[in-house]
């Protein structure tokens, strides 16, 4: 049985000042609005600044599509007292690993809402019994981004354009096999650009 076949996310999370759950397609306007167009929150990310809001709804469909077949979970990340979409956290599951992204309104920035889930997240990640590790990638230049990922204790593992980083969930042999395997394919990884490094993943919703 494939390991996405034994997960369950859970599809509402409340953590101590949010309320992370399965988007809905109600929540497009709120996204357009809160981040998806702004310029500035989407300096870091592979995707451009939305110039429609229509053009939300079908990237919440792919969101739920993706939930539906196991290969990506993505979460709202929402206030109790308003719970619309103020940004949003996603994890996928591969093997023994887990990766995750996010994004932010910048309204919402400095205020300790990304670092809490993605702990959250990350925590979930961890507590599967078949993922060894939990990692995720970052712009260079995104410091901010870089300080949410040290402070849910994960540790940088390469630079190469990006900064990578992993947190250990089971150390084990096969723990140590992943992070060689994940370091090499790192330092493979040839030059990368200005426009490269502008555009590859660092926070994904």
């Amino acid at each position: 049985m494939a390991h996405t076949d034994l997960l369950k996310p859970p599809e509402v999370i409340e953590t101590r000042q949010l309320v992370l759950r399965r988007p809905r397609l109600s929540d497009a306007d709120d996204m357009f609005d809160s981040y998806v167009a702004d310029p500035e929150v989407t300096r870091y990310v592979t995707w451009r600044p939305y110039k429609d809001r229509r053009e939300v709804a079908p990237f919440l469909r792919s969101r739920l599509a993706r939930w539906g077949s196991g290969e990506e979970f993505s979460w709202a990340i929402t206030r109790p007292q308003e719970y619309r979409a103020i940004g949003m956290i996603g994890c996928r599951v591969r093997e023994h690993a887990a990766d995750i992204g996010y994004v932010m309104s910048r309204n919402c920035w400095n205020r300790g809402y990304t670092t809490e889930a993605a702990n959250t997240i990350v925590n979930w990640a961890s507590n599967l019994e078949f993922v060894y590790r939990v990692w995720a990638v970052c712009d260079v230049e995104n410091k901010a981004s870089a300080r949410v990922l040290e402070k849910i204790g994960m540790q940088e593992r390469a630079f190469l354009g990006d900064i990578s980083f992993i947190r250990i969930c089971r150390p084990s042999r096969e723990t140590a096999l992943c992070i060689q395997r994940f370091v090499e394919s790192s330092s493979k990884r040839g030059p990368v650009s200005e426009s490269q490094r502008r555009n590859r993943a660092s926070v994904n919703p």
